[in-house]
């Protein structure tokens, strides 16, 4: 709803979406003298162009819901790159600049089927998309992931549990913090959050300043989730019924998971996982030494963790601490799988929603193909998979984050398409 703020500004607050991520409020100039007269509220349509006409434009919203408007000499038409939050920023363009394809949001008058438009603000697709791959290389340089194993609200820190050793996150009261929903790690379905609610064996990944030896990392972005993350042996597998039943090696129970159309299965392939085994040995290796040398890291494990060239707190593969950015890359490579591709005795890593109501939990990230890992560190291959699944299972940004459909971003989320 268009309301006027001191004459100053009018403000439009709105959800805009990419690939459905929350999108902050856009301040519109006073100037726009259409859309202040208002007898009647505007409408407002937000979503993907389909069609351009020579005085129409026809926009498709997230509901699946079509609207068609005409376009005369009295609307605006602008376009707005990624990540600007006002107008201000907008620059005039003609209809004909705007393609199929394209992010707009529209506001019109009329009513039912005959719509004006009095303003149009539009996003190129391309510049969407190269938004989101520069934060999606964003939170592979700069994010770490784990498990949470303790939270301290009174120093505003969280610590992880990571492959390598544990992260300490600073939380400065000011950033982003969202959770994943109970079934889904496609960061659209993402909520605000806080600190509060963050609880030990959370799964979550920060994005942020790090510390010169990787251990701490100042957050500007915070996303989790509470799910099931589960290192075990197939058991049985019903394709028909999209169940299967695994043992998980750490309790020794029995967990019966579902897939849908949103489960991601892939198994890695076997020269690959000996490789990745290959570092976690070496890994495992490098802190026996650093005990025997009386400190947290040995001299092999900080030449390679400080080689040139390695960045900031960046460990075997290239990661960061943690493994995510390194092994979401592994993931991303690996191969798509079939329910029915997976037979009793595979080794799988997976995370997965927790089950409710007597109804089994559903499979949101599956690998497989990671019986090598296992032989190496169970542990250690659980714990890096589980600080890569939001970006190697959650439809990358696999998972990971994102901007909104004016392109502007919630604090540099995690990408997700």
């Amino acid at each position: 709803m268009l309301k006027r703020r001191s004459g100053k500004t009018i403000a439009l607050a709105v959800l805009i979406t990419l690939g459905g991520v929350p999108l902050t409020t856009l301040a519109l100039p006073a100037g726009l003298a259409p859309m202040q007269a208002a007898t009647t509220a505007p409408t407002r349509v937000l979503g993907t162009v389909t069609a351009v006409g020579n005085d129409t434009l026809t926009v498709k919203s997230s509901s699946g819901t079509s609207v068609t408007v005409t376009v005369n000499a009295s609307t605006r038409v602008l376009r707005l790159e990624p990540g600007q939050k006002t107008l201000s920023a907008a620059t005039p363009i003609q209809l004909t600049d705007i393609s199929a394809g394209d992010r707009a949001l529209v506001s019109a008058t009329g009513s039912g089927n005959t719509l004006t438009a009095n303003l149009i603000v539009a996003m190129k697709e391309s510049d969407i998309a190269a938004r989101q791959q520069a934060e999606e290389e964003d939170w592979q340089r700069n994010g770490v992931g784990g498990i949470v194993k303790s939270v301290d609200p009174t120093s505003n820190t969280i610590v992880l549990a990571s492959a390598n050793h544990d992260i300490t996150i600073q939380v400065p009261p000011s950033i982003s913090i969202r959770k994943y929903a109970e079934d889904s790690v496609a960061f659209k379905n993402t909520k605000p959050s806080s600190l509060s609610a963050i609880e030990p064996g959370d799964q979550l990944r920060a994005k942020g300043t790090h510390s010169q030896d990787g251990r701490t990392v100042t957050a500007n972005a915070i996303v989790f989730g509470n799910f099931q993350n589960i290192a075990g042996l197939i058991l049985s597998v019903n394709a028909s019924a999209k169940t299967f039943t695994l043992k998980d090696l750490a309790n020794k129970k029995l967990v019966t998971l579902t897939v849908n159309d949103n489960s991601s299965l892939r198994e890695l392939p076997e020269r690959v996982a000996q490789f990745v085994a290959m570092r976690l040995r070496a890994m495992k290796e490098a802190k026996r030494n650093a005990g025997a040398h009386g400190n947290d890291e040995s001299p092999q494990a900080h030449a390679w963790h400080h080689r040139p060239g390695a960045g900031p707190g960046a460990g075997p593969m290239g990661q960061q601490p943690g493994g995510a950015p390194g092994f979401s890359r592994v993931l991303d490579r690996a191969t798509p799988i079939e329910l029915s591709a997976l037979h009793k005795g595979d080794a799988v890593m997976v995370v997965a929603s927790r089950s409710s109501n007597g109804n089994p939990g559903t499979a949101l990230t599956l690998l497989s193909g990671v019986a090598p890992m296992f032989r190496a560190s169970r542990k250690a291959s659980q714990s890096m998979f589980s600080s890569s699944w939001s970006l190697g299972g959650g439809q990358s940004a696999s998972g990971s984050g994102g901007s909104d459909g004016s392109g502007q971003q919630n604090n540099n989320s995690p990408q997700q398409k």
